[in-house]
């Protein structure tokens, strides 16, 4: 059995192709000596992660192509590995945006009456 290279790193992503109302998560896997790292999702945010286990989340407010990057950083804060990975976003569906409208909704009358709406039947 071929012994995997400690500095290979690749990045594992719930969704590779999604629309700007996704939210995409991220997990870097491979380089077990790394202590920290590096979110860049190609879009000018980042993050910083100091275990590799917690996933990354992001979502993109734009359609695109989106180049995502994670370095990671040994001990001595040394570059261990590295992975890219694109991700396509797209204009949001009708029923996405309807959704994410209802969605708004209830949460302000919420806000403002302390619960959600009960349907009554008037007789």
């Amino acid at each position: 059995m071929k012994k995997r290279n400690s500095a290979e790193l690749c990045i594992d992503a719930n969704f590779k192709k999604g629309t700007i109302n996704t939210l995409f998560t991220f997990s870097g896997k491979g380089c077990d000596n790394a202590m920290g790292f590096y979110w860049m999702f190609g879009d000018g945010s980042s993050a910083h992660r100091d275990h590799l286990g917690i996933p990354e989340q992001h979502q993109y407010k734009v359609p695109g192509k989106y180049l995502v990057t994670v370095e990671a950083f040994g001990t001595d804060n040394t570059l261990v590995g590295f992975a890219k990975q694109i991700i396509h976003v797209e204009r949001a569906t009708v029923n996405e945006v309807v959704a994410k409208y209802k969605q708004r909704r209830m949460a302000a009358y919420k806000s403002a009456n302390g619960s959600s709406p009960r349907n009554s039947v008037s007789r």
